[in-house]
């Protein structure tokens, strides 16, 4: 809990924060973690609800053997923000697009998701692969989580070698 800033309106809010987290080893080749965070910012000035935000998160870790690694970590976050008001008038504030018409600043929804896997390979100490990939979702526009919608997708590999050089003094 503290008092922050926030920009949106140019005003300073109370953020209100619960986090709960549970870590599991079912096994010793299997690690679960499941997080929840609850975060709700109230503004100073009137004591009314700007916005909430909600994050479940879930991490499953299975190790192969010594040298093999699989990670999953996926998330979802939802947010709620209020119409933005002027914090000295309370009136609602306004944007101009790029053809010049203003609208007001409305409340706002949104519905994000993340998933990423990681796959870790370490044949011998000092060689190392990891493949990896990401995607990100969005279902904002109906706030169904079965209406996800795929808005960018990522992949990495990276190979790393420790290339030892021998003292040739004898």
């Amino acid at each position: 809990m503290g008092t922050e800033p926030e920009f949106f309106e140019t005003a300073t809010v109370q953020r209100r924060e619960v986090e709960a987290q549970v870590d599991l080893r079912p096994s010793s080749q299997v690690r679960i973690g499941a997080l929840l965070r609850y975060q709700r910012f109230v503004r100073d000035r009137d004591g009314s609800v700007f916005s909430t935000q909600v994050v479940p998160r879930l991490r499953l870790e299975y190790q192969f053997s010594r040298a093999l690694f699989l990670r999953f970590i996926g998330q979802v976050e939802s947010r709620d923000r209020s119409a933005l008001r002027d914090p000295r008038t309370e009136q609602p504030l306004f944007r101009r697009s790029a053809t010049g018409v203003l609208s007001a600043q409305g409340g706002r929804k949104s519905l994000l998701g993340r998933a990423d896997w990681l796959i870790s390979y370490l044949p011998s100490p000092g060689t190392v692969v990891f493949v990896g990939y990401g995607t990100a979702v969005d279902a904002t526009e109906t706030m169904r989580p079965t209406d996800m919608q795929r808005t960018s997708d990522g992949a990495f590999v990276k190979f790393s070698y420790l290339f030892r050089v021998r003292n040739g003094a004898r």
